[in-house]
């Protein structure tokens, strides 16, 4: 019986050592795949890199030639020429490129399928059962055994934003962010129209107010006027040039009350122009400060 458990003990040792071996093999060839493909990465790259050095002269000869000095009928054979470099030049770009994405989509993708017991980020987060989730600009979401976390490139372990290039962006996805942009300035009113047009509101409203005063001063003078005229009348009938008696006394008090009355909505008058008075002036003040302010530039 004893020898029978201890055969059995040995069984289940081999067994286990066996699979052990298996799993540590099948982990050399999947690192040495990673590597491999690393290295296409990093020659792809390169590649890249002396693409755009062939692409920059081209760019500058467009350039050259589209300014005023240029001559573009006497260099049409050489514009001929480097239109059919550039289409040349772009589609290697786009073939490395897309060459490069199909590579680096194969890393992340085996990425995907191992296992971290233990990650430790360099903020001294420790994630559990951690496993990668998903690859995104700038980031990677990882599962682990408490949850989801998006990890942003800077807090990634040492190596991982250069192993699975996290902070590279397609250049669709650049045309699409920098389409956006346009759309967003365009949208986006500059801060000279911005004060131009508070400019034009302000005299707007102050010419409004002017009208308005303008009329306001013309009823205070009639007022004025037609007041002084009743108060004549009653005092010349209180000198005795007009009607004697009661009679005179009751129309020199019916011409004061009516003068009273015309003063009393004269001062209303008065009350409302020199709030619109006020107006005008705090109105006034505030354009001037605008005028003198300076407007920056807006940012690129």
């Amino acid at each position: 019986m004893r020898a029978l458990v201890i055969l059995l003990i040995l069984a289940v040792s081999g067994y286990w050592w066996h699979t052990r071996r298996e799993r540590y093999t099948e982990y050399e060839a999947v690192q040495g795949s990673i590597k491999a493909t690393e290295r296409r990465i990093a020659e792809r790259e390169k590649e890249i890199a002396k693409l755009l050095e062939r692409i920059e002269p081209l760019r500058k000869s467009r350039e050259a030639i589209s300014k005023p000095e240029g001559s573009p009928e006497l260099l049409e054979k050489e514009v001929e020429t480097l239109k059919e470099g550039l289409k040349d030049s772009t589609a290697k770009l786009d073939a490395a490129e897309t060459e490069f994405i199909t590579a680096l989509h194969a890393v992340r993708e085996k990425a995907k399928t191992q296992a971290f017991a233990l990650l430790k980020l360099p903020s001294g987060d420790e994630l559990k059962e951690c496993t990668i989730t998903k690859f995104g600009e700038g980031y990677i979401s990882l599962s682990h055994k408490d949850g989801i976390t998006r990890v942003q490139a800077d807090d990634l372990p040492e190596g991982w934003v250069a192993k699975y290039s996290v902070d590279y962006i397609s250049k669709d996805s650049l045309a699409e962010k920098e389409a956006l942009a346009g759309k967003v300035a365009e949208a986006t009113t500059k801060p000279l129209d911005l004060k131009n047009a508070k400019l034009e509101e302000l005299d707007a409203r102050i010419n409004d107010l002017n009208t308005q005063l303008l009329e306001l001063s013309m009823t205070i003078r009639e007022a004025t006027r037609e007041s002084d005229v009743l108060i004549r009348k009653a005092y010349l009938i209180a000198l005795g040039s007009g009607s004697k008696g009661q009679a005179a006394a009751a129309q020199r008090a019916a011409l004061f009350a009516q003068s009273k009355r015309v003063e009393s909505g004269r001062e209303g008058i008065r009350a409302k122009y020199k709030a619109l008075r006020d107006e005008k002036l705090a109105l006034e003040k505030q354009r001037n400060e605008l005028r003198k302010k300076r407007v920056s530039a807006p940012n690129p």
